[in-house]
């Protein structure tokens, strides 16, 4: 899930290096047809409040974390998103109560 974060990196910097550099930002890594993560960033606690090791191991985090009115246009867009690249607008709750308006952007494919 990635929130204000810029479109396209400078050259020589990877996506690692602009989530640093970009508040509100998370980079994450999943098995989209799994939905289990296997890299949150740090940012994530301060973007959403959840800690990194919460999205690792709570069972359906990303499905239990997305509006509910949003989750079948998100995994629409996710799976095809895995092929072709492309974004999703959706709102994630807080872990303090609330939700946030964000962006999930996918460069064309899983890193596998």
């Amino acid at each position: 899930m990635v929130t204000e974060a810029p479109d396209e990196a400078p050259p020589g910097s990877s996506q690692r290096d602009l989530v640093k550099r970009a508040p509100g930002a998370i980079l994450r890594e999943a098995d989209p047809w799994a939905l289990r993560f296997s890299h949150v960033s740090a940012s994530a606690s301060a973007v959403l409040g959840y800690p990194p090791e919460q999205w690792h191991h709570e069972v359906r985090f990303f499905e239990t974390h997305v509006h509910p009115d949003d989750w079948g246009r998100v995994l629409q867009t996710l799976y095809r998103a895995t092929a072709e690249g492309g974004t999703a607008h959706l709102r994630a709750s807080h872990a303090h109560g609330g939700r946030r308006n964000t962006v999930d952007a996918n460069d064309h494919g899983s890193r596998r």
